[in-house]
């Protein structure tokens, strides 16, 4: 249980520092995050350590993946991806990449928060190697992913019914 507490600590800090620094560097954004988001980052992980080492592995590279893909497309856009755009860039991959080579002093945050990411999701991954896995709370960690896709499910439809 202390090792899945630790990888829970550790994880969460990353995150947190990391997104915390990229909101200094930027101005335009508000600085300060809520307790419950930090507390929803904590639970996220800590769901998260119960689980498979695989499955732990796979979610934590994808949330990387899509934390540095929305530092990128903010550092060249000046806002948020949208997820439409989200989609332009698996449909749109060759021309993203073209404009990209373009405009390499956008990607240098970026490639540094990737780098601090590898390098803590690797150690971290080292330091907690005999965590407490439980079969049954990969169904409880999906479920927790599960909600807010199923709850935006039902209120997006009806937002747009009210707005056009």
């Amino acid at each position: 249980m202390k090792q899945n507490i630790i990888y829970t600590v550790i994880l969460s800090l990353i995150f947190i520092v990391l997104e915390t620094c990229f909101r200094i560097e930027h101005e335009t954004l508000e600085n300060v995050t809520k307790l419950s988001n930090y507390m929803e980052i904590f639970l996220l992980f800590f769901a998260l350590s119960f689980v498979t080492k695989r499955l732990s592995n796979i979610f934590v590279i994808f949330l990387s993946t899509i934390f540095i893909i929305e530092i990128l497309h903010y550092n060249y856009f000046g806002y948020f991806l949208f997820p439409t755009e989200f989609i332009l860039l698996f449909s749109k991959f060759h021309e993203v990449i073209e404009t990209g080579v373009t405009v390499l002093n956008v990607t240098i945050l970026p490639m540094v928060f990737s780098l601090i990411l590898i390098i803590g999701i690797y150690y971290t991954n080292k330091l907690t190697n005999n965590r407490l896995i439980f079969n049954k709370m990969k169904y409880i960690f999906l479920l927790f992913i599960l909600i807010p896709i199923i709850n935006t499910s039902i209120i997006l439809p009806q937002i747009i019914k009210t707005t056009f």
